[in-house]
């Protein structure tokens, strides 16, 4: 258990971890990832000790530390990135709000909006990255790699969706790797649009789902997922609110 004064600090400092988490879904210079790597893995080392009574948190925080690991840094592709940081960034805001005694509605409406927060930034960051791709830069790539993955579900039925992963380099000279529902076969070259500021934010020219007439549908379907789950959160904090129970803390 915690003291009230430690559960505090520590959840300011997962709320601010949580904070950087997002802002990294915009393009920064090198250092900000740098420093981002330190700072998630320190919070995530003291969420690890905090929390060792609970072998599940235990195993997700340690998971956090290699994966933002500074020493041996993974290279995935900026939409892998942007998926591992909002995830991360979740977790880092569930612990936030878990950590002091309070009640379980507070906890479950706090949840609740920073999911509808998280998915309405998401939902913004699709429709901005296929507006900055608009004015990109052009090259040639090539696809080095072509995968499959079986579908299987009630409305789509059974199919495959083909997945390539293309090399392209930058005006500057940089190799960079990039990924494509597209379905091009291996050996094919593709036309690489990417964002002179962060190269690894682009796209193959025929990816229509990463332009803006892809993005913005996909931005209102989160939009509205975000709209609704925010509500039900707010009901949540405003049915406890008029109980107003007594707040314990560990």
């Amino acid at each position: 258990m915690v003291s009230r004064a430690y559960a505090f600090l520590l959840a300011v400092a997962d709320f601010a971890v949580t904070a950087l988490l997002v802002w990294a879904l915009w393009p920064h210079s090198r250092n900000y990832y740098v420093l981002l790597r330190f700072l998630v893995c320190i919070f995530a080392g003291i969420n690890l000790y905090v929390l060792k009574p609970h072998w599940i948190m235990f195993v997700v925080f340690g998971a956090i530390i290699v994966l933002f690991n500074p020493v041996a840094p993974f290279n995935f592709a900026k939409s892998t990135w942007t998926k591992i940081d909002l995830i991360t960034a979740g977790l880092f805001v569930l612990v936030a709000v878990a950590l002091p005694a309070i009640p379980s509605w507070t906890v479950t409406g706090i949840l609740l909006i920073g999911i509808s927060a998280l998915s309405l930034v998401y939902g913004v960051h699709i429709v901005m990255s296929a507006a900055r791709l608009m004015n990109g830069i052009k090259v040639q790539g090539k696809v080095i790699e072509m995968s499959k993955d079986e579908v299987d579900s009630e409305t789509n039925g059974n199919g495959i969706v083909y997945t390539s992963t293309y090399q392209f380099r930058t005006q500057s000279g940089d190799l960079i790797t990039g990924s494509s529902e597209h379905g091009d076969d291996v050996g094919d070259v593709v036309t690489v649009i990417y964002n002179p500021n962060d190269p690894h934010e682009n796209r193959i020219e025929g990816d229509s789902d990463k332009t803006l007439s892809g993005a913005i549908p996909r931005s209102l379907l989160t939009l509205l997922f975000a709209l609704g789950i925010g509500w039900f959160g707010v009901t949540k904090i405003l049915e406890g609110v008029r109980t107003k129970p007594d707040v314990n803390f560990a």
